[in-house]
């Protein structure tokens, strides 16, 4: 990884600040709808270190599409915005998954959880039916796939709010029967 100042993320990861080609696209001219945009970077991932010593070239594109400078430049902003904000959620784009902090594996539940995360662990503490615990790892992963698009996925469980639980939930578009079994599973 460069010299440049990296930004640590959990579990010893971290990324090298991300850059947007072309270098001038704040204030290019009309010249820069001709190339190519992405947003790059360097992800450093502990055990992939054998794989990428000087961690993984990560590219993001999506404003390609757009024709204006000033829309390309609004959803280039966002992008950098989302991708960081993802990162430090705990996004993992080698594995592609969501990792958990290490100093979370432990199982045990406190406050500086994410919601999802300690609906996990809540879940196998659970002492019901096979049926029941299957239904409600159903709702949590559905809530898990929500609260990633609606950016809410790093929301501790000390601060979850009930409107953003509910948030989450109607973003589900539920049946209102499945709807209200899922607020009684959660709410289990």
């Amino acid at each position: 990884m460069s010299n440049r100042k990296r930004i640590l993320l959990m579990n010893g990861c971290s990324i090298s600040q991300p850059s947007v080609f072309p270098k001038n696209w704040k204030n290019g001219g009309l010249d820069l709808l001709d190339l190519d945009w992405r947003v790059q970077y360097y992800f450093h991932d502990p055990e992939y270190i054998k794989r990428w010593p000087r961690g993984r070239l990560i590219v993001t594109k999506g404003m390609n599409e757009f024709k204006s400078l000033t829309e390309r430049r609004a959803v280039t902003t966002s992008i950098l915005e989302d991708e960081l904000e993802e990162l430090k959620s705990g996004w993992n784009p080698i594995s592609e998954s969501y990792m958990i902090d290490d100093r979370l594996k432990d199982g045990k539940l406190h406050a500086q959880l994410p919601f999802i995360d300690a609906f996990k662990i809540a879940l196998g503490r659970l002492d019901v039916t096979d049926r029941h615990r299957n239904e409600v790892r159903l709702i949590i992963e559905r809530l898990d796939k929500a609260s990633k698009k609606l950016k809410m996925r790093s929301i501790t469980i000390e601060s979850l709010k009930r409107r953003d639980l509910k948030r989450v939930l109607q973003y589900l578009n539920l049946p209102p029967k499945y709807y209200n079994k899922a607020k009684a599973y959660i709410s289990s």
